[in-house]
């Protein structure tokens, strides 16, 4: 691979790079002294229960949350909002300047 790669040679290079890459789909036989397929997949499955459980969830500081959230979007003022059409959009996307981050 690496003497394709020097003599510019970059059809062979990808055909190597697809024979190198291609051969090693072996599937795993072994993690952290777990055997078979199903062993293996029960583990995983405990891995992420345990990650996934280990964040507490109140439903009570939830409700909060979702409660402080909708009392702040009531409250806000959006009588500066014109109305949304097919037009401002268009002119919208008009004024974009090609390859700034607008």
């Amino acid at each position: 691979m690496a003497e394709s790669t020097l003599a510019n040679n970059t059809r062979d290079f990808w055909s190597e790079v697809r024979k190198a890459s291609s051969n090693h789909n072996v599937p795993v036989k072994v993690i952290d002294d777990v055997y078979g397929d199903e062993e293996i997949s029960n583990y995983f499955g405990s891995k992420y229960e345990d990650l996934y459980s280990s964040v507490s969830y109140s439903h009570i500081e939830m409700s909060d949350v979702v409660s402080t959230i909708n009392d702040r979007i009531e409250k806000l003022d959006m009588s500066h909002f014109t109305e949304l059409t097919v037009e401002n959009v268009i002119t919208a996307v008009n004024q974009v300047k090609f390859g700034k981050k607008n």
